[in-house]
């Protein structure tokens, strides 16, 4: 199936429903409607019957996963003897397959992982894409300020997602105590949020490109914060422990492809956006925006600075919890490994 994205929840949760606590409370439904196709200009490799067909998980098909879709359509997995197949899952059942290796072998929404593993799931973060969070606070028109937002609604797509964590952050920023001096509600995932604030049951949430962009086509406009980027892991690839050790090689190649996809995407904006345009069903100068805005985040070795990373083991534990200790949520080693015979010197 290579680049199409598929929708559903996977069988094995319901063997696996124990688990579902360990992610974020209130996570949204599944997507519906169709996950994008990545393109069809993978380049020769190994015949489709030699592939090996890996399910990656997404919560979206949105821009902060298109390392997948480049590097499908770019044929980089494919070098790598890989089949990928794309599925826009809720976060929470992703996890519970994840962990007992049924029926998602790779999840991109690498806070939910982190999280998981903080509560002891068998599941690691091995890579990152993003190791920032661009965003914007977009509402409606008579919010001109950050303070005007005390006393009023605000929504994010689901409690303990990273859209929270950054509303949060915005909101101590200001100097307000967040539930307190302003309501946080779910609105769920995706420029959805945009038709609930134009209906009054927001004033406003936090928006990544490129649907700050949308939401400003559609009557919101941008309130300037304190701060519009986040150190912060956004996206990148989770494993069980299971196939860490049962199948090393296979999560290898899966590393090599990524650096190669992110090499490709720091080296070739248009071409690139391009990829993500179509795949994700966008326009393409709109996308290109946001690209160009989101490109200084897209780390260069698979891997996040120090700040990023103490962030998400901070944030992968409730307010008071002792933090874990990285090696509980992170796996450097298959990258390191991956790097290596790229001749890629970095992080970690």
């Amino acid at each position: 199936m290579g680049a199409r994205a598929r929708h559903g929840t996977p069988v094995a949760v319901l063997l696996a429903v124990g688990l579902l606590a360990c992610a974020p409370s209130g996570s949204a439904p599944a997507q519906t409607g169709a996950a994008p196709s990545a393109g069809q200009a993978a380049a020769a490799a190994p015949t489709a019957a030699a592939l090996e067909k890996v399910v990656v998980s997404t919560s979206d098909p949105g821009i902060v996963f298109s390392p997948m879709y480049v590097g499908i359509a770019k044929g980089f997995f494919r070098e790598e003897g890989l089949d990928p197949d794309v599925q826009v899952l809720k976060t929470d059942a992703s996890l519970a397959a994840l962990a007992t290796n049924q029926d998602v072998d790779y999840q991109s929404t690498i806070g939910t992982v982190s999280r998981g593993a903080a509560t002891g799931l068998p599941v690691k973060v091995v890579n990152i894409w993003f190791e920032k969070i661009v965003f914007y606070v977009m509402a409606r028109p008579e919010i001109t300020s950050i303070q005007d937002l005390k006393g009023k609604v605000v929504g994010i797509t689901t409690f303990g997602a990273t859209t929270d964590i950054a509303m949060r952050q915005v909101l101590k920023e200001a100097g307000f105590e967040p539930q307190t001096d302003v309501s946080i509600i779910q609105l769920g995932p995706g420029n959805g949020r945009i038709g609930a604030i134009t209906a009054g049951g927001a004033v406003a949430s936090l928006f990544t490109p490129p649907d700050d962009i949308i939401a400003e086509e559609q009557g919101l406009h941008r309130v300037p914060a304190s701060s519009e980027a986040l150190p912060f892991p956004f996206s990148g690839f989770g494993v069980s422990d299971k196939r860490l050790q049962d199948n090393p090689g296979q999560v290898q190649r899966m590393l090599r492809a990524s650096l190669k996809t992110v090499r490709f995407m720091r080296e070739q904006h248009r071409e690139a956006s391009d990829i993500i345009a179509d795949a994700t069903g966008s326009e393409r100068d709109m996308t290109f925006r946001a690209y160009e805005t989101m490109i200084g985040t897209l780390s260069p070795d698979g891997w996040a600075s120090g700040e990023a990373l103490n962030g998400q083991l901070e944030t992968s534990v409730a307010p008071g919890t002792p933090v874990p200790p990285e090696s509980q949520l992170f796996d450097p080693r298959p990258l390191k490994a991956a790097q290596q015979t790229l001749g890629i010197s970095g992080r970690p």
